[in-house]
């Protein structure tokens, strides 16, 4: 068999790019505000912000008593405290006949600051970029797939470009405008391309989970209180009765003395009839689940710990995947970082399909103009699709049973949503027409 030459290596990775590159770019943009969709948050709606330099697990639990006391109807389902500074810790509620909704107490005067949607920025951003609010239930599927297309975009791109090790150093340069958009596509991606390397490896992972979740074992943790764990828990009747402050007190409690460096980040009040309790240790690079204590609230005995190091590799591995896909483990410098290369890789994922059309423009053949019609005509209608989902979505959230009403979100962060899904809209929709302008014209005459 042999070796593929560099023209073919070129040309796969020229039909790769047209094929992917438009949606590419939709995920790389979404995942990009992902990052840093938290403090999104928190800059667009003054409720997410308090004083207080840190959330010690005591006030956990006043936060706790004080929603229970001023929403005495609601049910609570979970509290969540920031692994920063200056958060708000979150509750969500769910209230009589109403969806769930976020209530922010501030830590240090244990005042309501609000209570809004569900819908935060976080959650969109978090819902589009991993599975484009999940069409036919097929979303992540979708996504993941097109993890593995950077990846062969990857290996393709370095195959036919000679001795990239050596060209760090080597700055964009070019005597068109074309040369020049390739050198700074070449340029960008090898600089990123630790960056593409660890999104590609993390995203086929999550492609992996996602099959092996739906079509095989169904696993997806290493021990739950709900059905999929490799070592589930003993299945416990539905709690009958409310969770008191004083049983969530006595709760962090066996807590702190089953794992004492535990940081607590989130409460669950009813896990499958558990509370559920996670949060960081000194483990490095994990999701909070990766530590985390089972209490049966009925005897108020502990059922289960866990850190980290209890963990097999591959559990492990499964629990590093989410810190180094987002760059979370370090806090906003970290994310920072993340920011700016998945910027450049967005840029890549755009710029490079228009590059490699006008490439193509000057030296098609006529058996490569079909496939490179179907690969943009393709590209640009997925992209769309993917837009007009998540524009579908929002509207359904806004449709209640008794018609339709306006989502409790903050007026910052809707601002920032709709000035977000408008210039992208907009934005791909002008590119997307004008690279199908550029084919039909270009090859026009061929």
């Amino acid at each position: 068999m042999q070796w593929p030459s560099k023209k073919q290596w070129l040309a796969w990775h020229t039909f790769i790019g047209v094929l992917s590159g438009m949606m590419l770019f939709i995920i790389c943009w979404s995942g990009t505000f992902a990052t840093v969709s938290h403090e999104l948050d928190w800059l667009t709606n003054p409720a997410w912000r308090s004083d207080a330099s840190n959330v010690s697990h005591q006030q956990l639990v006043d936060a706790y008593r004080q929603v229970q006391t001023t929403m005495p109807q609601a049910k609570i389902m979970q509290l969540e405290s920031a692994s920063s500074a200056g958060y708000a810790i979150s509750v969500i509620v769910k209230p009589p006949q109403a969806a769930p909704e976020y209530v922010l107490v501030d830590p240090q005067t244990m005042h309501i600051n609000g209570s809004y949607s569900a819908l935060t920025i976080a959650r969109f951003f978090r819902d589009f970029h991993m599975a484009l609010f999940n069409p036919l239930g097929i979303g992540k599927y979708l996504v993941c797939i097109f993890a593995l297309l950077l990846l062969t975009s990857i290996v393709t791109g370095l195959m036919f470009y000679k001795r990239w090790w050596q060209k760090f150093w080597s700055l964009p340069s070019g005597n068109s405008a074309r040369a020049r958009w390739s050198s700074w596509h070449r340029w960008l991606g090898l600089w990123s391309l630790w960056f593409s390397l660890l999104i590609g490896v993390t995203g086929t992972w999550y492609l992996y989970e996602q099959t092996r979740f739906s079509l095989f074992d169904g696993l997806f943790s290493y021990t739950d209180s709900a059905a999929g764990a490799e070592r589930p828990l003993p299945q416990l009747s539905a709690q009958k009765a409310t969770i008191t402050p004083d049983q969530l007190a006595q709760a962090i409690a066996i807590t702190e003395q089953a794992l004492p460096e535990l940081t607590i980040h989130q409460i669950s009040l009813d896990r499958g009839g558990y509370l559920f309790i996670a949060g960081q240790t000194s483990s490095l690079l994990v999701r909070h689940r990766a530590n985390k204590v089972y209490i049966d609230p009925s005897t108020m005995q502990l059922a289960y710990r866990q850190t980290a190091a209890d963990l097999s590799p591959y559990w492990r591995w499964s629990n590093m995947a989410d810190p180094l896909h987002f760059g979370d483990f370090g806090g906003l410098y970290s994310k920072l970082i993340w920011v700016v290369f998945g910027l450049a890789l967005s840029v890549m994922a755009f710029s490079g399909t228009w590059m490699y059309v006008k490439r193509l423009a000057a030296k098609a053949s006529p058996s490569s103009i079909k496939s490179l019609r179907f690969a943009v005509y393709l590209s640009w209608l997925s992209l769309v699709a993917a837009l007009v989902i998540a524009a579908l979505h929002i509207i359904a959230l806004a449709q209640g049973p008794d018609g339709w009403h306006w989502l409790p979100m903050p007026l910052g962060s809707a601002l920032f949503l709709l000035a977000w899904s408008v210039t992208t809209l907009v934005g791909c929709i002008w590119g997307g027409y004008g690279l199908i302008k550029r084919v039909n014209n270009d090859f026009s005459l061929i």
